[in-house]
C-alpha cells in the first residue's frame, strides 16, 4: 500500500487564497504546501502564505534577500527587503523547501557586485521580477556586503550608478 499525503484542508486554502494579491490570472495556483500542526505554509507562483501563529501574512518571493531550509532543525527562514524576518517550523515539509529555492532564484533577473573603493566588499545590486505579474514588473535593490556600510565614501554613488546601468540594460517597463 502507497502512504498518500493528507489533502490540503479547503478552508486552509481559502484563508492563503484571501491573502494573495490580484496581480495576474495564476496567482491562485497552489505550487506545495508544508505544515506544522495546524500552521501552513503555501507557495503560489508570486507569494509564499503562511501562518505564523498570528494569522495569516503573505510575502512576494522577490523581496526575499535570502533565506532557505535547514534541514536538521526543520525551519524555513528568511530575510527580506524590508529586513523583516521569517522563521517557521515545518514537520511536514512537502516540496516546500525545493519550491522555496526555485522561486526565490527564479525572480532575480540580474545580480551585479560593486566594487567600493576604501571598502572591503562594497555592494551588490539586484534585479528582481515580479513572479506572476501581468505585464511584467521588475524591483531593483541595493544593498550592502559585509565590511560596507552606506555611509562610506562613494556607497551609494556606486550602487546608485550600477542600478541606473542595469535599469537601462534590463528593464524596458522602467521597474520600481
Amino acid at each position: 500500500m502507497r502512504w498518500r499525503r493528507q489533502a490540503l484542508p479547503v478552508e486552509v486554502r481559502r484563508a492563503a487564497v484571501a491573502m494573495v494579491p490580484d496581480d495576474g490570472p495564476d496567482r491562485t495556483r497552489l505550487l506545495a504546501w508544508g505544515r506544522d500542526g495546524d500552521r501552513y505554509v503555501i507557495g503560489f507562483p508570486g507569494h509564499l502564505v503562511y501562518d505564523d501563529g498570528n494569522g495569516w501574512h503573505a510575502l512576494a518571493w522577490h523581496r526575499i534577500l535570502r533565506g532557505g531550509w535547514d534541514k536538521d532543525t526543520q525551519r524555513l527562514s528568511w530575510v527580506d527587503y524590508d529586513g523583516g524576518r521569517g522563521d517557521l517550523a515545518l514537520e511536514e515539509p512537502g516540496s516546500m523547501p525545493e519550491l522555496f529555492k526555485e522561486r526565490v532564484e527564479a525572480s532575480i533577473m540580474v545580480r551585479r557586485q560593486v566594487v567600493v573603493p576604501g571598502t572591503k566588499h562594497g555592494v551588490m545590486v539586484v534585479g528582481r521580477r515580479v513572479l506572476g505579474a501581468e505585464p511584467p514588473v521588475f524591483e531593483w535593490h541595493a544593498s550592502v556586503n559585509k565590511g560596507t556600510r552606506w555611509s562610506d565614501p562613494g556607497a551609494r554613488e556606486a550602487a546608485e550608478a550600477a542600478l541606473a546601468e542595469l535599469r537601462s540594460e534590463y528593464d524596458p517597463y522602467g521597474g520600481r
